[in-house]
């Protein structure tokens, strides 16, 4: 069963903390899809794409992230081919 959250606690290295707006879990388990919401009235740009990327290095789990302000989504996909690189 699909569910999801809002304001899911990501760990960072060095016991940072940051939060992800939304996620879409499978089971309950690990977050499957990261949602990053900005306002309606803004413009989506480079550092809302850098802040979602940022999200997916940390939670390599998560193979699917969606960047919106609620009018324009924008969808992404990640491929790990090892721990340090991405597609």
């Amino acid at each position: 069963m699909v569910h999801y959250s809002h304001e899911f606690s990501l760990k960072f290295a060095k016991g940072s903390v940051k939060k992800v707006d939304m996620i879409i879990t499978y089971n309950r388990k690990t977050p499957i899809i990261l949602i990053e919401c900005k306002r309606s009235t803004s413009n989506l740009t480079d550092t809302n794409r850098k802040q979602l990327a940022e999200y997916f290095h940390n939670h390599k789990e998560s193979k699917s992230g969606i960047l919106t302000n609620g009018i324009v989504y924008e969808f992404y996909s990640v491929m790990w081919n090892d721990s340090k690189k991405t597609k």
